[in-house]
């Protein structure tokens, strides 16, 4: 991802070519300018070493984001609770129960009628109920059965508790982290306008020396067919005994050695269109449109920069600035830091009846 606006890098990019350094500042552009194509400007972004420089731009700008973030007040919201789904606990004499953990203890007494004779029968029905067997000592209950709460008093309820956290005072830890931060930003857009420069510096010398080589390629294509015509002008002359032997070995010779330089050229100029192709996925057709749009948009003097006012001079600069930064903030975090925390606890959201705490 280009951190630099595609529409406002294709206004810029043939000045980048041509200049082999990004012209951020400047956003007016001739009519009569003339453009790169679409295809060669993506070779350029997409190239790995573009890819990468912006890639740590975009890294910088989120830490930066981070930084931010963490100087905010922070709230966060936590539900508590839960429902059991299954339970094993030792009852009496260590056996197994699986009654559960609110009834250890307990037995289940039956239903008992009772009759008084004497004349008169009365019957009188107990109902069964549950209660504390006292023939059960203490000591073969489980630990689970002897605590003080009933394993189901919290089950299946829910309490909600939020929290926001402000720092009152840190002695400068975030707004030195967040300046820092900033820095480095623009230091990595420096980073990466100059990796652009030189990759366009890079694009613009394949397609100079290509068109170089085949301008010579050329010039020697056309020395040889003279040549090669003086060649059977010479034979002719040797035949009819007008001109020596040695002459035709001579212009041979020089033949030869523009055979030699051509050859020299054509494997030039398939390095080139090589190199040009693996680099950044162009052609023959591109590299010239390329050298066109460089003729046709240079600059009739170069720029001349002194060297405190260069983009790595001023990319320096900020670098000691966020190195000052730095140190404020390991500075600060040898002190207390002192928060601001407030909680607020709803009770039993499942089942509310405005319970509540802050």
């Amino acid at each position: 991802m280009a951190y630099v606006g595609q529409k406002k890098f294709h206004h810029l990019l043939p000045f980048t070519v041509g200049t082999s350094c990004l012209l951020l500042t400047s956003g007016v552009v001739a009519a009569d300018t003339q453009m790169l194509q679409p295809a060669i400007e993506q070779s350029l972004l997409q190239h790995p070493q573009v890819a990468e420089a912006n890639a740590r731009v975009c890294q910088a700008i989120h830490r930066l984001g981070l930084n931010k973030a963490e100087a905010r007040p922070q709230i966060s919201l936590s539900i508590s609770g839960g429902r059991q789904l299954l339970e094993r606990v030792k009852g009496s004499n260590g056996r197994p129960d699986y009654r559960g953990a609110a009834e250890s203890g307990y037995r289940t007494f039956p239903e008992v009628t009772t009759t008084t004779t004497g004349g008169v029968t009365v019957s009188q029905t107990r109902p069964a109920e549950r209660k504390r067997d006292p023939s059960i000592d203490s000591d073969d209950i489980s630990g689970a059965y002897k605590r003080d709460y009933s394993h189901r008093a919290r089950n299946n309820i829910y309490d909600g508790t939020v929290s926001v956290r402000y720092n009152l005072i840190d002695w400068g830890q975030s707004s030195g982290a967040i300046e820092s931060q900033r820095l480095q930003h623009l230091i990595s857009r420096i980073t990466a306008d100059g990796v652009l420069g030189e990759r366009s510096f890079q694009l613009l010398s394949f397609a100079v020396r290509l068109s170089r080589v085949e301008q010579l390629l050329a010039g020697q294509n056309d020395t040889a067919a003279q040549i090669n015509e003086q060649v059977d002008v010479v034979e002719a002359r040797v035949r009819a005994g007008a001109d020596r032997l040695t002459a035709l070995r001579e212009i041979k010779l020089l033949a030869l050695d523009i055979e030699i330089e051509i050859n020299r050229l054509t494997a030039e100029r398939d390095q080139l269109l090589e190199g040009l192709n693996i680099e950044y996925g162009l052609n023959d057709a591109d590299a010239k449109h390329i050298m066109d749009t460089y003729l046709a948009n240079r600059p009739e003097e170069l720029a001349f920069l002194e060297a405190s006012q260069t983009s790595q001079a001023h990319a320096l600069r900020l670098q000691i600035e966020s190195v000052s930064h730095q140190e404020r903030q390991i500075k600060g975090s040898r002190y207390m830091r002192i928060d601001a925390v407030l909680d607020g606890t709803v009770f039993d959201l499942a089942d509310y009846e405005d319970e509540y705490e802050l």
